[in-house]
C-alpha cells in the first residue's frame, strides 16, 4: 500500500518544533512512517530560516535543540527537484510549497490555519 504523499509548508514546520499540539502530532506521524514528506531546496531553506527566525525573536520559544529537529525533517523528508510552477496563489509566499506539491505529486500540502490560538496545520486535497 502506498502512504500518502505530502508537504509541509514553514508555518506547520515552526509550529510542530516550538510548540506541542496537532500540529506537533504531524511530525510524530511522519516518524511513525504514516506518509511521506517531499521538499525541494528553496522549501528546505525557507524551513530553517523561518525556525531560526523564530527561534531568536520569539520569548515564548522554548526549543533550543531545534536545529536538530529540522535535521531529522530533512533526513525524513525526500529532496524532489524544483519544477517551474507559474503563479497560482493570491500570496506568491504559497508558490513554493504548490511548486513542491507538484515536482512530489503529493496529495496534500500540511500548512498552519492562520487566525488560530493554536497552531493546528491542516491538510489541504490537491487535485
Amino acid at each position: 500500500m502506498h502512504k500518502p504523499r505530502a508537504v509541509l509548508d514553514s508555518s506547520a514546520v515552526v509550529s510542530a518544533i516550538g510548540w506541542r499540539g496537532v500540529a506537533r502530532r504531524v511530525l510524530l506521524l511522519l516518524a511513525a512512517g504514516g506518509f511521506q514528506s517531499f521538499r525541494i531546496p528553496f522549501l528546505t531553506e525557507e524551513w530553517a530560516d523561518v525556525v531560526e527566525r523564530v527561534a531568536l525573536e520569539e520569548p515564548r520559544w522554548k526549543k533550543p535543540n531545534w536545529a536538530n529537529w529540522l535535521l531529522w525533517l530533512k533526513t525524513a523528508s525526500k529532496l524532489v527537484d524544483d519544477v517551474p510552477v507559474r503563479p497560482t496563489s493570491r500570496d506568491p509566499n504559497n508558490d513554493p510549497v504548490i511548486m513542491a506539491a507538484v515536482a512530489a505529486r503529493a496529495s496534500f500540502v500540511v500548512t498552519k490555519l492562520p487566525g488560530r490560538k493554536e497552531a493546528a496545520p491542516s491538510p489541504h486535497a490537491l487535485a
